[in-house]
Order: structure tokens, then C-alpha cells, then sequence
């Protein structure tokens, strides 16, 4: 499922290649990414290992299972004027609910209709959806940033609270990109389910090499214009 042609989001020289079955194109084995007679993706390595990143693992459960259908207990109708406050409360209430058996609390039902935000949306506690209804021409949901931020609309949250313990560093310099397999230089103190946070300090040097230190100085960014968002039920 995870190399389904259908499902696999391409990153190539900056640019998003949806590609479908039907694709109208054609690669060969030394292409960056392999596209076989069974629809089946072949990504192609580096003589350092990198290789273009592959996004089918960031589905719900590695994209290994069908996104479940989460029973609303909130409807939010559509409203005139900002709805970043009845959403959010409405987010806030479906958050304190107990979480059920199938680990979700449930969901908050947009209406079809355009929404205007001039805030951000932020949900703190796990198991809870915010769904819309179909990003369709005629019956579908949008959400309409009007607030004057620049980041993101809606925001998953966590609480700060792990704890960490013994630092173990990588064996050698380099990691390619998108690598599965990281190299350490101990693992004496690691036991199968322990819980890993990976940590890459972005220095100054690679920050220069992007070009993400220009960002906002000597690059002109649009900002004015709203962001659209379609919000897609998917219903078993």
C-alpha cells in the first residue's frame, strides 16, 4: 500500500508531481524515482545514499490502514463574520470528552459553506477531528485566513513533558536523505520499544547554504492574499 502509485506524494526539484495510473509520462531505472509496469515505485540511490524523500509513511498509521470514520459530536454551522471562536470552542469541548476504546474523542462537523478565520485554530489533546464537508465546486467546505499572521492556520499541539535521558551519538558524518536506517555509535543502553528523539541543529552554515536566512530580507513574500483550505470527509 505504501508504494500505491494513487497514494505517493513526489518531491522533485521543488516541484509536486501528483502521478496516477494513467500518468502520461514514462521513466526508466535510472530515473530519480521508477514508476515499474505494475505501478510500483523504485526510488533510486546516490552513490552517498540520498534519495528523493518519500512521503507515503506520513499517512494515518504509515498509510498501512484506511482512515477511520470518527462519529461528530459537535455540528458547527457556518456563520457570518470571524469563526475562529466557535470553532475553537467547539474544539475545546470535543477535546475534554473521555477518549473512547478506538482512541479517538471525536469529531467537530464543519457545515458546507465558507468560513471566515482571522485567528488560528489550535488543538491541544489527541483523538479529536476537525472535519469538513467535501471540498466540492457546490456543497463543499473552505476555510478563509483573514488574520494578519503568516503561519499556519491550524495548529496540532502537544505538552512539553518528555523527559529525556542518555544522548547517543550518530556513527559517522553523514545521514542521507530520507535514510531508515540511522548508524549509532552505542546501543548498549537501548531496549526494542524505546521512544527516540532525533535532533539535527540547524547551523548557521546550513542555514546559508538553503538560503533560509534571506528569508523575509532580501526575498519579497505575498502574504495578503487569503489561504484556502478544503477539508475532505473520507467515509468508509
Amino acid at each position: 500500500m505504501k508504494h500505491n502509485l494513487c497514494r505517493t506524494l513526489l518531491l522533485f526539484a521543488g516541484v509536486f508531481l501528483f502521478a496516477t495510473i494513467d500518468a502520461h509520462f514514462k521513466t526508466t531505472p535510472q530515473s530519480p524515482v521508477h514508476i515499474t509496469e505494475t505501478d510500483e515505485l523504485v526510488y533510486k540511490s546516490y552513490p552517498n545514499g540520498d534519495r528523493i524523500p518519500d512521503f507515503s509513511f506520513c499517512g494515518y498509521r504509515q498509510s498501512e490502514y484506511p482512515i477511520p470514520w470518527v462519529d461528530a459530536k459537535v455540528y458547527v454551522p457556518v456563520v457570518d463574520g470571524d469563526a475562529t471562536g466557535l470553532i475553537q470552542q467547539a474544539l475545546n469541548y470535543v477535546a475534554s470528552l473521555p477518549m473512547e476504546p478506538d482512541g479517538f474523542r471525536g469529531a467537530v462537523q464543519l457545515a458546507p459553506g465558507n468560513y471566515e478565520l482571522k485567528g488560528k485554530l489550535l488543538m491541544r489533546a489527541d483523538g479529536v477531528v476537525l472535519r469538513g464537508s467535501g471540498c466540492h465546486k457546490n456543497g463543499g467546505t473552505v476555510l478563509r485566513a483573514l488574520g494578519p499572521m503568516k503561519d499556519e492556520l491550524i495548529r496540532v499541539l502537544g505538552y512539553n513533558n518528555a523527559k529525556t535521558e542518555d544522548t547517543i551519538h550518530i556513527a559517522g558524518q553523514y545521514v542521507p536523505v530520507n535514510a531508515t536506517v540511522i548508524p549509532l555509535k552505542q546501543t548498549a543502553t537501548l531496549k526494542v520499544g524505546d521512544k527516540i528523539r532525533i535532533v539535527r541543529p540547524s547551523t548557521a552554515g546550513w542555514l546559508s547554504v538553503l538560503g533560509t536566512d534571506r528569508l523575509g530580507n532580501e526575498q519579497e513574500y505575498n502574504f495578503s492574499k487569503a489561504l484556502i483550505y478544503d477539508l475532505t470527509p473520507n467515509k468508509s
